[in-house]
């Protein structure tokens, strides 16, 4: 007697853009080769084109290492509370790497409420900083901050190909009570997300929640999509002329040699 066969579904297909899979699909079979880093990318917006929050709900935190110091990507809590230091301590790049470094250190902290007294908050960070990370090179250290923190977009890991310099500043200098992260948590509690969930959670979780729960109330969230339709369309022209430049290369570059054999033989 045969035996029925079964199949065990792995995740696999939840995390995979169909647009994206088809697209990537269409340019391998016109003889073109893309890289991984752009099937990555084109799949991330592909997902977030097709509505499908859940693969950001899943996403581990990023996390980097320095000086034998673990640095985890913050919540929201923790990016609150580093907007609210940035009001009261000198926003120059020694202060800002050493609060930051500090606090995506200790992620299990109490970041809810501010330190009662700022000084001795500094001195603390200040002996702590001396003490774990006195030998290392500033820039490595704010290499794996920034890696932690934004990774290649502060929402979904991918920066959209057409984003300027000027789009990245403007956001990495926005702190205060309007802060990004700030506007994510009052959003997602007033879409019902759990406050303290939504603190707990990172910044593309804390997206998800939000989409998903725009989903749930049937939201008009029309101009998301133009956004996520934007981004995906912009990236695939760009991956799009990239393969093809490097076919045409190839090709030309197969037709000179075989010309030179030829001649070689003549």
């Amino acid at each position: 007697m045969m035996k029925k066969k079964t199949t065990t579904n792995t995740g696999t297909d939840e995390m995979t853009s169909k647009l994206a899979e088809e697209d990537i699909e269409a340019l391998m079979k016109e003889g073109c080769t893309i890289h991984p880093s752009d099937v990555i990318r084109l799949n991330a917006l592909g997902l977030k084109l097709e509505k499908r929050p859940d693969f950001r709900l899943s996403t581990l935190p990023r996390v980097a290492v320095c000086g034998g110091v673990l640095f985890i990507q913050p919540t929201i809590e923790q990016d609150i509370f580093l907007d609210n230091m940035f009001q009261i301590y000198s926003k120059d790049d020694g202060t800002r790497l050493a609060l930051e470094a500090y606090v995506l250190a200790h992620p299990d902290s109490n970041w809810s409420k501010r330190p009662i007294f700022p000084s001795l908050f500094a001195v603390k960070c200040t002996y702590w900083i001396r003490k774990n990370l006195g030998k290392e090179n500033a820039t490595k250290v704010r290499a794996a901050i920034d890696y932690c923190k934004y990774g290649m977009n502060p929402f979904d890991g991918e920066y959209p190909v057409y984003a300027k310099d000027e789009t990245w500043d403007k956001w990495y200098d926005a702190t205060g009570d309007k802060s990004m992260s700030m506007k994510q948590w009052l959003e997602a509690c007033a879409l019902g997300v759990d406050s303290a969930a939504a603190l707990k959670a990172t910044s593309p979780q804390l997206a998800a929640m939000i989409e998903r729960a725009y989903i749930l109330k049937d939201r008009n969230i029309s101009e998301d999509e133009k956004v996520a339709s934007a981004q995906y369309f912009a990236t695939l022209n760009y991956i799009k002329e990239k393969a093809y430049a490097e076919r045409d290369a190839k090709k030309k570059h197969k037709k000179a040699k075989k010309h030179d054999e030829v001649k070689d033989n003549g």
